[in-house]
């Protein structure tokens, strides 16, 4: 399936590979599908626990409004 619409469908993954530079060890990112873009990335020793995963959702929807749906 391939999303065309930026700001549509936003991939929402956690990970412990080092994808990006900024990535410490664990990494949760927001990714736009039909973008194909990187919007927020928290990068940590530790998992990040659900507060700091919800106020980065908070912050990504301010920024970039909400997707028609988050695709975990």
């Amino acid at each position: 399936m391939e999303w065309l619409l930026p700001g549509s469908v936003w991939s929402i993954d956690d990970t412990k590979a080092a994808l990006l530079p900024q990535a410490q060890g664990m990494v949760h990112l927001l990714y736009d599908l039909g973008g194909r873009y990187n919007l927020r990335v928290l990068g940590a020793e530790t998992m990040a626990d659900g507060e700091r995963i919800a106020q980065n959702r908070e912050e990504a929807f301010e920024i970039f409004g909400a997707p028609l749906f988050p695709q975990a």
